[in-house]
């Protein structure tokens, strides 16, 4: 038993592809961010059952990351309990992770993309 992370992934992409090719004027105004959060580990699917692109049907674990980088989709996750499988994911998408800026719950991993941490007065990074 697992959770149908794959599935999610695939319906988030397929989101992001409908919302861009409705903003393709202002698509270089837009930021996508996909935030992942998880308490268990994925389940056995290879492939997601329920998409309806069919350039997502062939979607799997191992083509996953190259997909959300070519969309350019940040990736964040908040893991509530240890999962080499996302953390290795994170680690295949996210080519600069940010160190988080606030404190973390004992036990939990936080994993983030595509973000700046806030500024200092006098424009210093908190990090």
């Amino acid at each position: 038993l697992g959770m149908a992370a794959l599935e999610g992934h695939a319906a988030a992409i397929e989101m992001f592809d409908i919302q861009s090719g409705l903003n393709r004027e202002h698509s270089e105004e837009f930021s996508c961010h996909l935030w992942h959060f998880a308490a268990g580990r994925p389940d056995g699917a290879k492939q997601p059952r329920w998409c309806f692109s069919s350039t997502l049907q062939s979607l799997t674990w191992g083509n996953l990351p190259a997909e959300l980088k070519k969309r350019d989709i940040n990736c964040s996750m908040i893991l509530v309990r240890p999962s080499p499988e996302f953390e290795g994911l994170f680690f295949e998408i996210s080519d600069t992770p940010v160190t988080p800026w606030f404190p973390i719950c004992k036990g939990h991993t936080i994993l983030l993309s595509g973000l700046s941490p806030p500024l200092q007065p006098g424009g210093n990074a908190l990090v």
